[in-house]
């Protein structure tokens, strides 16, 4: 009697382990994390600084001198950097400080060629095209206006905090100077202006 009933407390003991086990394990087990997919940068930054504007122009005296007026302000920037070669970008700059008899509002769109060195630097160049406005109280004149329109050129440098990058745009904050001129011996004065600038952007 004995002997039969071993096997057959053996064999419901192993049952019950089959049953029980796997619901136990089971319990145990975490779920397998989710791949973390990076968020591609999409190339559009926004910027803003302050700027020194540097006008001259042919003295009215005819001697042949020039006149100069050193004004500062601001200027923001909104661009695109369709890859790590090649931007664009637009500009609105406006210089009313420290005037002698002028006030200098800028608007300029640009084609941004950039060249990168290391992980966190860019140089980048500016070529476009903008108008010049110029708001004057110049002695013994009455006030005027003149607007310019003119080519535009510079060159720059970028620092990127974040030296990632994905497809060659990046994403957080950076710093940047730069130096632009705005117009180069134009109308009959001769007038020439160039913009030194530095700030920072955000790059979304």
């Amino acid at each position: 009697m004995k002997k039969t009933i071993r096997p057959s407390a053996g064999i419901g003991l192993l049952v019950t382990a089959l049953a029980v086990g796997p619901v136990q394990a089971g319990k145990n087990v975490s779920p397998a994390p989710s791949p973390v997919v990076p968020v591609a940068p999409l190339g559009l930054y926004v910027g803003a600084g302050l700027v020194a504007n540097l006008f001259s122009r042919d003295c009215p005296c005819g001697d042949g001198s020039r006149i100069h007026d050193n004004d500062y302000g601001g200027v923001f920037r909104l661009g695109y950097n369709w890859s790590r070669y090649l931007g664009f970008e637009g500009r609105l700059i406006y210089a009313p400080w420290e005037k002698d008899f002028m006030d200098f509002l800028y608007g300029g769109l640009y084609l941004k060629p950039q060249m990168e060195v290391g992980d966190h630097v860019v140089f980048y160049g500016l070529l476009g095209y903008g108008r010049n406005h110029l708001s004057c109280d110049c002695p013994g004149h009455p006030h005027h206006t003149h607007d310019v329109w003119a080519p535009a050129a510079g060159v720059g440098a970028e620092y990127f905090f974040d030296g990632t990058r994905y497809d060659g745009k990046r994403q957080g904050w950076s710093i940047w100077a730069d130096v632009v001129n705005t117009m180069y011996d134009k109308g009959s004065d001769n007038f020439r202006n160039n913009v030194v600038s530095a700030g920072v952007n955000y790059h979304f």
